[in-house]
C-alpha cells in the first residue's frame, strides 16, 4: 500500500446558471493508487462526472471529499 497521500487541487472554475460551476480539478486518489485530471459538474453539494469516465476510473469517497473541499474554498476565495 502506497504512503501518499490523497489531494486535489482546482485547475480553473467557471460559474454558469443557477450557482452550478465547472470545475477542472486534479490531484491524486490514493485509494486507487492513481493521478486523476478531470472536469467536474459541483451545484454546492453534488459532484457530478462523466459516466464514462465514471465507470472507466473510479473515485474513492475520500477522493470526492478532496475535491469538494477544494472547490468549496476556491469558491469562498471568489466571494
Amino acid at each position: 500500500m502506497t504512503s501518499k497521500k490523497g489531494f486535489a487541487r482546482v485547475v480553473d472554475i467557471q460559474e454558469r446558471e443557477n450557482g452550478v460551476y465547472l470545475v477542472n480539478v486534479e490531484g491524486y486518489d490514493s485509494a486507487f493508487d492513481r493521478d486523476f485530471n478531470e472536469i467536474v459538474q459541483y451545484d454546492g453539494g453534488f459532484l457530478q462526472r462523466d459516466t464514462i469516465l465514471r465507470k472507466r476510473y473510479p473515485m474513492s469517497a475520500e477522493c470526492k471529499i478532496h475535491i469538494k473541499v477544494a472547490i468549496m474554498e476556491e469558491i469562498n476565495l471568489r466571494n
